[in-house]
């Protein structure tokens, strides 16, 4: 069991295609946090195209000043998602796309207690993985929670990272550096689950287009 942590919809995107191609013999658990809108109903839609056996949204954004009191709370006593992720679920490998650097450490924790044999891994999270150095670093904040919460040195123990293009990065290159795999037959397949996920007006000319995802913050 394989599961993938997204925070956008290019994370998602790319648990889809990873999924559905280089791990497609294994039963898959998607988990999103919802830090875009609509996040909810393209779980559910997700859900329907059963690319993976489970579909989990954990509600963890700063969207408000609630949000953001509970957030800092949970970095100390953990979401009860968190909690059954961790305890309640055996993966074998774990490919987090989400910078979500204390929830994924808590995971690890557990796993580590537990004595669970898992493959934790970092995944393509846009330009950022190819250009900057410090984007799989935690902030000074963040920092000093792993630091109090005892769950800093877990994450030095992530080797693994996989990436679309290998040979465009300039930065990250220390880790070990995982093509995900592309080919026309599971674009054909991609292409069919993502229009499930994002449906097209039948009346919009696409033919031979590029339909351009972006995520711009707030």
């Amino acid at each position: 069991m394989i599961g993938y942590m997204c925070a956008t919809p290019y994370h998602v995107i790319s648990a889809i295609t990873m999924a559905l191609g280089m791990h497609a013999s294994e039963e898959s658990t998607l988990i999103i946090m919802d830090h875009f809108a609509d996040a909810e109903k393209i779980a559910d839609s997700i859900r329907k195209t059963q690319v993976f056996s489970e579909v989990i949204l954990y509600k963890n954004n700063n969207k408000t000043k609630l949000n953001r009191v509970k957030r800092l709370a949970n970095a100390f006593i953990p979401s009860k998602t968190m909690r059954d992720l961790a305890k309640e679920t055996h993966f074998t490998q774990f490919i987090c796309f989400a910078l979500n650097f204390i929830d994924l450490a808590y995971i690890m924790k557990c796993y580590q207690a537990d004595g669970k044999k898992c493959k934790f891994a970092y995944g393509d999270d846009g330009i950022g993985t190819y250009i900057y150095s410090d984007i799989y670093k935690a902030n000074s904040i963040v920092d000093k929670i792993l630091k109090i919460t005892g769950r800093k040195e877990v994450l030095s123990t992530i080797k693994d990272l996989y990436v679309y293009k290998p040979e465009y990065m300039v930065e990250n290159k220390h880790f070990n550096v995982i093509k995900i795999q592309q080919n026309s037959e599971l674009t054909n397949k991609l292409r069919d689950v993502l229009t499930q996920i994002w449906p097209i007006d039948g009346e919009l000319d696409v033919d031979g287009k590029v339909l351009y995802f972006e995520q711009p913050y707030d």
